[in-house]
């Protein structure tokens, strides 16, 4: 079955009808939203002990003194920009497998394994249920790019066990410079030529 078909298979495929129980559907959004609400929970422990044993005012100072650290110290404002990165991957990829149908006949997504910064970006493992292969998903390549807001998207299949899919989310090349390099081979040419 080539792409064209598989893409129509999709598209005519009745929406999901996977309605999990109302337990499963909070622990679901738990599990998927487990890294924010650490960081919340991490973030208001540590106002409450900050202002417990400082006081209100010191507390504010502080949190303002490590905000400034975070935007004046490259390799900090790069970690905390990844990780930012990484959650948004998470949350766009999801909605954007949902969207384009890239689940099981009942409705069901592949599992999200990891979600990883690279020097391109990020990379995502995936773990595919039955039904779902890294064809379906590299199928729709082009509409998961957009939904993910990046320059390109490449799908992996590992070698070993088909149902394991790597993601690659390029945000950037890390191989292109900010500036052109100049080559001094133009510079002699300039000079012969005029």
């Amino acid at each position: 079955m080539n792409r064209e078909q598989r893409q129509l298979v999709r598209a005519l495929r009745p929406a999901p009808v996977h309605r999990p129980s109302l337990g499963r559907a909070i622990a679901g959004w738990l599990w998927r939203h487990a890294a924010e609400l650490l960081v919340l929970g991490l973030l208001v422990w540590a106002w409450q002990a900050m202002s417990a044993r400082l006081g209100p005012h010191e507390t504010v100072a502080a949190v303002l003194l490590v905000g400034l650290v975070v935007v004046a110290v490259g390799p900090v404002r790069r970690t905390v920009l990844a990780a930012f990165w990484c959650s948004l991957t998470h949350h766009r990829l999801h909605a954007g497998l949902v969207e384009v149908r890239a689940t099981t006949r009942d409705g069901r997504l592949p599992l999200f394994l990891s979600v990883m910064p690279a020097p391109f970006g990020e990379r995502v493992r995936l773990w595919c249920r039955a039904g779902i292969s890294a064809e379906d998903i590299e199928d729709e390549s082009d509409r998961l790019r957009a939904a993910l807001w990046c320059q390109d998207v490449r799908v992996l299949r590992d070698r070993r066990r088909s149902a394991l899919v790597t993601v690659e989310v390029v945000r950037r090349d890390p191989l292109a410079g900010k500036r052109p390099i100049r080559s001094e081979l133009l510079d002699q040419l300039d000079r012969s030529g005029t």
